[in-house]
């Protein structure tokens, strides 16, 4: 008793069907390779601004521990070699001695601004009214901002 070749059962999967899965699957690549790009752009942008964000708050840390005033003084400057404008911020306590090194943000962020922000022995903050760091990433024109209260001292970042 001989089967027809239509009434065989089929044990596997046409060319058709494989090549529109890998058609489907190709297309889910490429959209999740975009949002990946994306994702990756902003990611100096936030390590710059979480950096600082930390070291102010070491600052006024540092200030009401030792009782003593500190400085947070930040700005840009040039790179010698590149010519390239180059982010900084620097602690100091009173007598103008570094606390930790000078460190500078990663390439292609800047500060708009520059200033000394100084924390006296309780945590506060001698700037008259709200100090504000503006922080850019150069190439994609995002801009943060972190704000340090005259009273508390405290640090808030608005994007």
């Amino acid at each position: 008793m001989e089967i027809a070749a239509t009434e065989r059962s089929r044990n596997g999967f046409t060319l058709i069907e494989m090549l529109a899965v890998m058609a489907i699957m190709m297309i889910m690549m490429t959209m999740l390779m975009v949002n990946f790009m994306d994702w990756g752009k902003g990611a100096s942008m936030r390590s710059a601004v979480l950096n600082v964000k930390s070291h102010l708050v070491t600052t006024r840390q540092w200030a009401i521990t030792h009782r003593a005033h500190t400085s947070f003084t930040y700005g840009n400057t040039t790179n010698p070699a590149t010519g390239a404008l180059i982010g900084y911020f620097v602690m100091t306590n009173a007598i103008d001695r570094l606390i930790g090194t000078t460190n500078f943000l990663p390439k292609g962020v800047t500060n708009l601004t520059s200033g000394e922000i100084v924390f006296g022995l309780d945590g506060s903050c001698s700037h008259m009214g709200t100090a504000n760091i503006v922080i850019t990433l150069c190439k994609e024109n995002l801009t943060n901002q972190l704000s340090v209260y005259p009273l508390t001292g405290m640090t808030k970042m608005m994007e």
